[in-house]
């Protein structure tokens, strides 16, 4: 969608957790800095080690220094970059402690006030576009 809206993405991981084919007009980085270098929007996504081989980082905070978002971190991204989430989030994993609830960056708790009312509408207007 965001693709499809004119927005520019860009991937940002561990060579070990990069997916290995994406969209050619998808950049890909193994470097934070590098990768969130001007970006206005910066979305963390959750480190579902449930879901990996233990062997694809090193540990948690090896991987929150290499790759976590922080005041530290931003200052890479754009002046007034923003921050969002789609939760649930491992703060001090992929996202500092304090980060998420600063009102200046997050748009985190906007997201959560807004997911459940979203998804109902996109619900409701393909069920009714499904009907005869």
């Amino acid at each position: 969608l965001f693709r499809r809206l004119g927005i520019k993405v860009r991937v940002i991981a561990p060579q070990s957790l990069l997916p290995t084919k994406l969209p050619s007009d998808v950049d890909s980085f193994t470097s934070l800095q590098d990768g969130i270098k001007d970006c206005d929007v910066l979305m963390a996504l959750r480190l579902q080690k449930e879901r990996m081989a233990a062997s694809l980082i090193p540990d948690e905070s090896h991987f929150f220094n290499e790759f976590g978002l922080s005041y530290e971190t931003i200052k890479h991204a754009a002046p007034n970059v923003k921050i969002m989430h789609p939760g649930p989030m491992n703060r001090g994993v992929e996202i500092s402690h304090d980060l998420p609830d600063d009102p200046a960056y997050s748009l985190i708790l906007d997201q959560v006030s807004n997911g459940i009312p979203t998804r109902m509408a996109i619900l409701e207007r393909s069920i009714l576009n499904n009907q005869p």
